[in-house]
């Protein structure tokens, strides 16, 4: 099955998209057999973090209420998420099209493993921020000073109060390979790692860490941080 671009439809430009796309309509792919019915919306995940993840990939994205930035079909390891709410059967031939080349193209990933788990912030009411989300933040001139408390943990923020905002992009370049989240998914500094001075993120810590096991002055450190 093939699915035939040609025949987009232009859609208004939602709420969520204005600031990055300042006409009146954006073209859309129909994937249901009424467009103009009353559909839910499905799920999308925002795609900053997926730029520096590896083994992952964003396929397509779709109107929905958040960003343009907002994957609506995506993979992790043999892991895919199809968003679009509507079954088969309520789809059209583009969007039956779009489901089963989706499946076969997921069926080829026999070897690959989803290797990032995450809690459900529906289920257990923890919901996480990637490292960047403070970068994003820094980048928005017009953002309130005090946005910080949103993202990081309250001990964390305490040291942050008062700074101006290139004190806080100084910190957070500083601080950024070493920032994790903690019990309640707010960001905090991973102090062992900041004192290992390798970023844990990187195939470089795993290589050093392994080789400091046999330096009695940073077995314990290492051995922690890979256990961890």
């Amino acid at each position: 099955m093939s699915v035939d671009t040609a025949k987009t439809i232009p859609v208004p430009t939602p709420d969520g998209w204005k600031s990055d796309n300042a006409g009146g309509t954006v073209n859309a792919l129909p994937l249901v057999l009424d467009p103009k019915g009353q559909h839910e919306p499905g799920w999308c995940t925002y795609t900053y973090e997926h730029e520096q993840a590896p083994e992952l990939e964003v396929l397509c994205g779709g109107i929905n209420s958040k960003t343009p930035r907002a994957g609506a079909i995506w993979r992790q390891g043999n892991l895919l998420h199809f968003g679009f709410e509507c079954s088969p059967a309520r789809m059209n031939e583009a969007g039956q099209a779009l489901l089963v080349n989706c499946v076969v193209y997921i069926a080829r990933f026999t070897e690959d493993r989803p290797i990032v788990r995450t809690p459900c912030v529906f289920v257990q009411g923890i919901g996480l921020f990637d490292r960047d989300a403070i970068g994003r933040w820094l980048e928005e001139s017009d953002r309130d000073l005090s946005a910080p408390q949103y993202y990081v943990a309250k001990q964390t923020y305490e040291g942050l109060k008062g700074k101006n905002r290139a004190e806080l992009q100084d910190w957070f370049k500083q601080a950024r390979d070493y920032l994790h989240a903690d019990a309640t998914g707010r960001l905090t500094v991973d102090a062992d790692a900041q004192t290992f001075k390798v970023p844990p993120a990187t195939i470089r810590f795993v290589e050093e860490a392994i080789a400091a096991l046999s330096d009695p002055g940073r077995s314990a450190l290492s051995r922690g941080l890979l256990n961890r």
